[in-house]
């Protein structure tokens, strides 16, 4: 099993320079394609933390089925952004791990069955 790992996650413990405890964990970190691209973007804007980050991460692409189901959720999916979609789409699909940190993928990660590790586990529940 991977872990599948969403942008605010990695840009958390790459600002405080704690990707290794990740590594540490799963010894592996994948992203799908919209992650490594927000990034990308973050590193453009002179964000030096995302170079310590894109150091220990793989890029996994979306297979054909899965970049079907991507493009119908993304049609009838509004409040997630590309990324989330296809990092859920990539965990509903392959039985991976999601680290994520946003509420707001609660509801509709709760609809696919998949193991899930959120930034709870790591510094408590803060609602």
């Amino acid at each position: 099993m991977i872990p599948v790992a969403d942008t605010d996650i990695l840009s958390m413990f790459g600002k405080v320079r704690s990707i290794h405890i990740l590594k540490q964990l799963f010894n592996e970190l994948y992203v799908p394609t919209a992650v490594y691209e927000e990034l990308l973007r973050a590193k453009d804007t002179g964000l030096s933390f995302i170079n310590y980050v894109l150091d220990d991460i793989e890029v996994v692409n979306l297979d054909d089925v899965e970049h079907h189901e991507y493009i119908s959720l993304l049609k009838n999916e509004k409040y997630l952004h590309k990324s989330e979609v296809q990092a859920i789409i990539i965990c509903k699909h392959r039985v991976e791990y999601f680290l994520r940190m946003i509420k707001k993928q609660r509801i509709f990660v709760s609809k696919i069955v998949f193991h899930t590790l959120t930034s709870k586990v790591f510094f408590g529940h803060f609602s």
